[in-house]
């Protein structure tokens, strides 16, 4: 994320969705820290942000309720598309 900077201008105004998958503690913080980086590109935050917790690989796919906060946040991606004019 460090070495966008020269992008910023090609970010400005795309949907940014934040999903974070980790073990306990720092979800939140990483969720913050991807909103931060896309107000900084002047980019649009399509949510809260999805938090997952998963210890081994593949065990993501056992938290239901992170799985359908992702589905929400793709719904949400696509609506924003859609009002944006972007987007199929």
């Amino acid at each position: 994320m460090d070495r966008t900077w020269a992008y910023r201008s090609e970010l400005r105004n795309k949907i940014g969705g934040a999903v974070v998958v980790g073990r306990r503690y720092g979800g939140e913080s990483a969720i913050t820290a991807l909103h931060s980086f896309y107000l900084k590109h002047e980019m649009i935050p399509a949510n809260r942000g999805v938090y997952g917790l998963a210890y081994d690989a593949g065990e993501i796919e056992q938290d239901t309720e992170a799985i359908e906060s992702a589905r929400k946040l793709a719904e949400r991606i696509l609506e924003l598309g859609r009002l944006l004019g972007i987007g199929g």
